[in-house]
């Protein structure tokens, strides 16, 4: 027993020393970024697109309307978003190299995800409510929520869960902790995955995210779901066909045979950790600007009883009447972007600029 606990302790300790290191290297690339923008001069954003260096790449910064639009309209096959967003968040070490390389996943959300959010609304609903009655206490008059940002996180984590993976492990504790873990671990990993020697990119995924408790305990609820999924498929067993619920489904139905059950696992993991962190903060920047903004909250609030109670509950068509609603998150999302760039394309050779 003292064994047990003097291992368990170590393991506690590693994390605490592997997350205060990434948080040291964050602030480290931070103060550069800062710095070299400390050195421009105020009329280098206003001519040619010039180079910045950053420790990991060379960026080119453009702030030419002609250019921009240039960029915009550019074809994926020259400039690409996919790899971009590879290289920068290293994903090809910390999960998969198939999830750009055949990025079928894009193409599940928008024909299968996307006709359902009107059947899923009551789902999700019914998920967050209990969040927030389990975490804030159910109650009809305003209060107090000092760790706002870990409710927020938790009930986007719940219910995209309950979407991706269904009832059971939606509501299962362990599971739901690990994804919180992952997707505020995985983006440090691949910050300081980038910023390595392309050798030690795999040694660096491997000892951040691949040995974490939170990684392995995330294959062991997911991978035993998609092993039998994908018998079920190969064998094609009777009421296979009929399990199309949730996304490990759509995966399955989708993976080329040569994709891996751990490929598969870590496409729905890739899916979590981009839908969580960026929806919690863009919702949680929503809720901090309405209150600095206090005048506005009635109105909306009393928009949303209004429709709510017209329509005679939420449904699509109900949340496409909530104008106000939908006006402050746009405006929050404005001023506050989630990202502070528009767009970071790598080209697939050389590309000239008009």
């Amino acid at each position: 027993m003292q064994g047990l606990i003097n291992f368990a302790t170590q393991d506690a300790n590693l994390n605490e020393v592997k997350e205060s290191l990434s948080g040291y290297f964050f602030l480290v690339v931070l103060a550069i970024c800062i710095a070299y923008c400390c050195m421009l001069k105020p009329g280098d954003l206003n001519e040619w697109p010039f180079w910045i260096s950053t420790p990991s790449r060379w960026v080119l910064v453009a702030s030419d309307w002609a250019i921009l639009k240039q960029l915009g309209h550019a074809d994926e096959s020259v400039l690409s978003m996919q790899a971009a967003a590879d290289e920068r968040n290293s994903t090809s070490y910390l999960l998969s190299c198939s999830i750009h390389s055949n990025p079928y996943h894009i193409e599940l959300i928008l024909k299968r995800l996307t006709p359902l959010i009107e059947a899923l609304i009551p789902d999700v609903l019914e998920e967050v409510g209990l969040a927030f009655d389990e975490h804030a206490g159910s109650c009809s008059e305003w209060v107090e929520l000092p760790q706002l940002e870990e409710l927020l996180t938790r009930c986007v984590s719940i219910a995209t869960s309950r979407v991706l993976v269904g009832h059971d492990l939606c509501r299962d504790e362990e599971y739901i902790e690990c994804l919180i873990r992952l997707s505020h671990s995985a983006p440090r990993a691949g910050l300081l995955c980038s910023l390595v020697p392309r050798t030690l990119k795999p040694l660096v995924a491997r000892w951040l995210v691949h040995q974490a408790c939170e990684f392995q305990t995330f294959l062991e609820k997911v991978m035993p779901l998609v092993e039998n999924r994908r018998h079920n498929i190969a064998t094609k067993l009777e009421g296979a066909e009929e399990q199309t619920g949730d996304a490990i489904q759509w995966m399955c139905d989708a993976a080329p045979t040569t994709e891996t059950d751990y490929e598969v696992c870590m496409r729905i993991l890739y899916i979590y950790i981009s839908a969580i962190g960026t929806t919690s903060t863009a919702v949680g920047q929503a809720v901090y600007d309405l209150a600095e903004n206090s005048k506005f909250q009635d109105p909306i609030r009393d928009e949303i009883i209004s429709i709510v109670q017209e329509t005679r509950g939420w449904s699509k068509s109900s949340l496409n009447k909530m104008r106000k609603l939908d006006s402050s998150i746009k405006e929050s999302q404005r001023l506050h972007p989630v990202t502070t760039g528009w767009h970071h394309p790598l080209p697939s050779w050389e590309y000239q600029l008009i």
